[in-house]
């Protein structure tokens, strides 16, 4: 039974994989972790991937170092290094992207896009072959994140009942979508977060999005609401805000005409029409007559 015990001790020293001994490591670094703002500037950003590998304990030389978008077959490939002499491939869609290129500098491979498209956001990987597969390692994703800032919040209100209002916020333009959060200001100048009368509508609009919100709050005369629609973004340093005053403020302005005098229609004032006097003209007839 002693001599069972000690195979058994003997098979798991020599299935595990010492710790003084690793093979190939690949690393995959240079993404931004903020992501990258496609409308802030009047040229698309650029990012770079740089994968490196360590060889370790591994005899063989690399020699494939290969790029890969949302995927690891085939379909997903960037661009194919050939370690021998440092010559690259761009594969499926990006071979006809002259923005795209790959450069080596062995054991680091840096793939470079210089003007980054909304289509360019995912989680990318590199993979490195050793000579005769001996071994192949791929390294853990960069999830590539592209934003687009959304314009400031527009708000409208109507009256959907007696001293009842509904207020709409939107914004639009946002990749991805921003977060609306509506707000009552106090008679103390205080901000109340409130909860919006519907959930926050997201719709698509190209590559960016219109968001929207609505909210409901009664309101009079004696007593108004100032409503506060916010935005928050990843690609903004601080949130946009818009108010809406409730009841809206209303001017009212009066506007008063005048003619010059006339024989036959009197006098015109603010619409007014004064008309000869009845009585006078039959008191002038009768005097003729006499006379």
């Amino acid at each position: 039974m002693k001599g069972v015990g000690f195979l058994n001790v003997l098979v798991l020293l020599l299935l595990r994989e010492p710790d003084f001994c690793s093979g190939l490591t690949v690393t995959l670094s240079g993404v931004n972790p903020n992501g990258y703002i496609m409308n802030q500037a009047a040229a698309a950003p650029s990012a770079q991937l740089v994968c490196s590998y360590d060889l370790g304990s591994d005899t063989q030389p690399a020699e494939y170092v290969t790029f890969y978008k949302d995927g690891a077959d085939t379909a997903h490939q960037i661009a194919v290094v050939k370690v021998a002499d440092g010559a690259s491939v761009k594969q499926n869609s990006y071979q006809g992207r002259s923005d795209v290129e790959v450069n080596a500098n062995d054991p680091q491979y840096t793939l470079r896009i210089a003007s980054l498209q909304y289509s360019d956001e995912g989680n990318y990987t590199c993979k490195v072959v050793l000579n005769f597969q001996q071994n192949t390692v791929t390294s853990s994703p960069q999830n590539l994140m592209v934003y687009a800032e959304p314009q400031p919040p527009q708000v409208s209100q109507s009256e959907v009942a007696p001293n009842r209002y509904q207020v709409e916020c939107q914004s639009t333009g946002g990749r991805p979508a921003p977060t609306l959060t509506w707000y009552v200001r106090d008679a103390a100048g205080s901000e109340v977060e409130v909860n919006a009368a519907n959930p926050q509508t997201n719709t698509e609009s190209g590559d960016t999005f219109i968001a929207s919100s609505t909210l409901e709050r009664n309101a009079t005369n004696e007593e108004p609401v100032t409503v506060i629609c916010r935005a928050t973004h990843p690609a903004l340093s601080s949130p946009m805000s818009r108010e809406q005053q409730l009841p809206p403020t209303i001017v009212s302005t009066s506007t008063t005409s005048t003619q010059a005098p006339t024989t036959t229609t009197g006098y015109i004032s603010s619409c007014e029409i004064v008309r000869p006097s009845i009585i006078a003209l039959a008191a002038l007839a009768l005097m003729k007559i006499l006379l």
